[in-house]
């Protein structure tokens, strides 16, 4: 009984295919009449072309929307490249400051040790000041009591003779 079934369907199925076609060619309703066929065409021409125009408008305040937004993209990537390259400058910069401020601190400590130094070097310049102040009348009164010695007078050495003999020139008649 389910193959008669299906096999009906599928007879009612081509049927009903078959009839619309049939049908199609004589009904009456569905051929187009020369009235219903042929609009008005100045009114309906002016509002497509009012609404031609207007999409047109829309269009192009759409257009120089997007233009708009590129350029503001564009700007926008600018700043944004500029800001990296200001970060990291400034990245740099921070730490070139660091490296000043170690430097400031080691000349400051360089400082410090150079005062101690110089105060020690005077504090030792006084000191020795003093010593060669309290030496210096025993090396003055030593000095006095021993006696000069007296330099010794110089001689020449005996001169050559400055009469010179024909043999010793080396001259020959």
């Amino acid at each position: 009984m389910a193959r008669k079934s299906l096999s009906d369907l599928l007879k009612q199925e081509v049927k009903a295919q078959s009839q619309p076609e049939l049908d199609a060619g004589i009904s009456p309703d569905l051929e187009p009449t020369p009235e219903a066929s042929v609009p008005e065409p100045t009114a309906d021409l002016a509002e497509l072309q009012a609404q031609l125009n207007s999409i047109k408008a829309a269009l192009q305040a759409e257009k120089n929307q997007g233009e708009k937004l590129k350029e503001q993209l564009q700007q926008e990537k600018k700043a944004q490249e500029k800001v990296k390259q200001l970060e990291q400058s400034l990245k740099q910069e921070q730490a070139r400051v660091k490296e000043l401020q170690n430097e400031v601190q080691l000349v400051e400590k360089l400082q410090t040790e150079l005062k101690e130094e110089k105060n020690l070097v005077g504090k030792l310049y006084s000191k020795i000041q003093d010593l060669e102040e309290d030496l210096a009348p025993q090396v003055s009164a030593a000095l006095t009591t021993l006696p000069r010695a007296m330099p010794v007078r110089y001689v020449a050495p005996k001169q050559p003779p400055t009469n010179l003999s024909d043999e010793d020139i080396g001259w020959f008649d």
